[in-house]
């Protein structure tokens, strides 16, 4: 193929079977006419044969497609992403499942919708049996590693599977100011190349996860002077200015590399009363940008205008690469979209956002992109025609009755919740000020101002006494602030009422600790297992009590489960080594102890661990590697 396929135009919403049978009908058509031109991606556009290429997977936190010069924006910089663009395929109209990092990241990595893959919330943990795009490209012999730039998506959620490499450091020089801890884009870029610079053979699959663009919006200096009182498109300048950065340094390295920029959710900046993220699901935090560009390999110039959906790009990605489809997958492969083969889209975007329950004691959300209408599912529902609204302004679910109520059963196809609605839930159009007023209590607990913080929460909980989000953080606050009993209060009463984290638990087992009541410190951690059974850092500090008590074997049961869960837990393996010293079974302690020397040599657990046996060398035998693998839990 020389030339680059048209532009494919979508016409009006279709219900998603009547979308897949034209994609189908589409390829049978071509099928009939060009043959082998069915076949993978580089049957079209062959690689020398058996040369896979390198896979760069770049996800840009709360980035909107509207903020970046290859979507229309003329205020910003954004010269990575326009070249991307340029020398491939732009989606247009691509979508979220969710308006949230972890869910929407778990979406884009499995190719599931988050009612499929149970992670529906930033606290869920994805499935360990659910398929992983990483697992895949590491059964084909690639090396896979992430460096990932939020806690949201660290290794304790589950996306770690599948990957050599998972690292989410943020430690200084890396770390930004925020209420989320974030590592900065520049150093999530350094590690990144340090990693695919180390001598190998093997097609590399990298997930690089740029946060920055998050709130608060506080880009270098040098950068934000270029962008007086426009924060937000300094924070973009400056995450572009690294994307850039990260796609030369790995292209050198590896010339043969298929690059993907995409974004896991927008950024809201005041549409629909919204400040942030993680609350609306209109276009403003869903709609995402997209690009697929592998100059050579993939076509150049290219803009897709149907709707596309991010669960579309594990199978894209696989059906370009020629490896096979995951098991299981809510998304289709975008090859058709992409060649020409195809002129209608996937299908509609499905979009939810269950948190609101959970955190805020609100009604969720659910939504359906479907051609140019947006149906949102809410106590009051909502349609919006973007063809005629693009700033989805305009509510016309009175006047456009019957496609309100087709997409409404569309929709609840593919969510049964958002067909049977609870009742008795306030909308979250009537608690937004709730909500930006939380999410300026969590920046004013960024910058360390507790006492104010704590005085935000409970102004919140002075009108929404359910808003649990606001609970919690109040309870954390309180210890932070040096105001022990009444936190203990305060997470008691979490636990009565079935509201608690595992984080409650262990607190409230560290003010009993202090307070040189190991016995009920104990019980605390005891209970807070018995509620979360998978929770590594409860097994972890009960297994440490244990220990200090004296009660080896059981000390010994915890902490190997600790570290079966949270391999990284460096403390804990100290603290094995310890427990197994202590009954006189040296060499075990050593083998579990000399693991330290490999993943973390220069650290104070490392130095820790030296003392546990007498004559016991730790010292580092070489530097440590710039990005290490997560250590293997110890053989029982």
């Amino acid at each position: 193929m020389t030339t680059a396929p048209p532009v494919a135009r979508g016409g009006a919403s279709r219900p998603w079977g009547a979308a897949a049978a034209a994609v189908a009908a589409a390829g049978l058509v071509t099928a009939l006419v060009a043959g082998a031109r069915l076949g993978p991606w580089w049957k079209e556009r062959a690689l020398p044969r058996g040369q896979k290429p390198t896979v760069l997977l770049i996800t840009l936190d709360a980035t909107r497609a509207d903020r970046l010069g290859a979507y229309g924006y003329s205020q910003g910089r954004t010269p990575a992403a326009d070249e991307l663009a340029a020398q491939g395929v732009l989606f247009e109209q691509a979508y979220a499942a969710a308006p949230l990092c972890l869910p929407s990241h778990a979406s884009i990595l499995t190719g599931r919708l988050p009612v499929h893959n149970g992670v529906r919330d930033d606290l869920d943990v994805l499935p360990p049996d659910a398929p992983t795009l990483a697992e895949r490209f590491r059964a084909a012999g690639y090396r896979t590693a992430a460096f990932v730039g939020t806690t949201s998506v660290d290794q304790s959620r589950g996306l770690a599977r599948g990957f050599d490499v998972y690292d989410d450091d943020f430690g200084p020089p890396g770390k930004r100011v925020g209420a989320y801890e974030r590592g900065a884009a520049s150093a999530v870029v350094d590690r990144a190349l340090a990693w695919v610079q180390a001598p190998h053979d093997q097609p590399v699959f990298l997930w690089a996860h740029l946060a920055d663009s998050m709130a608060p919006h506080n880009a270098p200096a040098a950068v934000a002077a270029d962008f007086p009182g426009r924060a937000y498109d300094a924070e973009i300048a400056f995450v572009d200015e690294q994307m850039g950065r990260l796609v030369a340094g790995v292209r050198r390295r590896h010339p043969q590399t298929l690059v993907v920029a995409m974004a896991d959710h927008g950024e809201s900046l005041g549409d629909h009363g919204e400040d942030a993220f993680g609350y609306f699901v209109y276009s403003a935090t869903t709609r995402v940008p997209l690009v697929v560009s592998m100059p050579g390999k993939v076509p150049s110039g290219v803009r897709v205008a149907p709707v596309v959906r991010t669960v579309d790009l594990a199978p894209t990605l696989l059906d370009l690469i020629g490896l096979p489809a995951l098991p299981v997958s809510d998304g289709v492969s975008l090859v058709p979209l992409v060649v020409g083969r195809a002129t209608e889209g996937p299908g509609p975007a499905a979009i939810e956002n269950v948190s609101l329950q959970s955190k805020y004691g609100l009604a969720p959300l659910f939504a359906l992109r479907a051609g140019p209408h947006l149906y949102v599912k809410a106590p009051r529902p909502e349609l919006y025609d973007t063809a005629q609204d693009p700033q989805e302004k305009d509510e016309a679910s009175a006047r456009l009755t019957r496609v309100a109520a087709r997409l409404a059963s569309e929709l609840g196809a593919v969510i049964p919740e958002a067909a049977s609605y609870p009742g008795g839930l306030r909308d979250p159009k009537d608690t937004l000020d709730l909500y930006n007023r939380y999410q300026l209590a969590l920046d004013t607990e960024g910058r360390r101002e507790f006492e104010q913080a704590i005085g935000a929460h409970r102004s919140i909980l002075s009108e929404a006494p359910g808003f649990l989000y606001s609970r919690r953080k109040v309870t954390e606050l309180l210890i932070r602030a040096g105001r022990l009993a009444e936190s203990e209060l305060e997470m008691k009463d979490l636990v009565a009422k079935d509201q608690a984290l595992d984080n409650t638990y262990l607190n409230l087992a560290l003010l009993r600790y202090r307070a040189e009541k190991r016995d009920e410190a104990l019980e605390w951690l005891t209970k807070g297992e018995a509620r979360y059974p998978r929770s590594a850092a409860l097994r972890h500090r009960r297994g440490r009590l244990l220990l200090e008590t004296k009660r080896y074997p059981e000390a010994e049961e915890e902490l190997r489960e600790a570290l079966s869960l949270e391999p990284r837990l460096l403390d804990a393996r100290v603290a094995l080594g310890e427990a197994l010293h202590a009954q006189g079974r040296d060499e075990e302690a050593k083998g579990v102890l000399e693991e330290l020397r490999h993943v973390a040599p220069d650290s104070p657990e490392a130095a820790e661990a030296g003392q546990v046996i007498p004559g016991l060398d730790l010292t580092p035998v070489a530097p440590a590697p710039a990005a290490s693998p997560a250590p293997s839990p110890p053989a029982r």
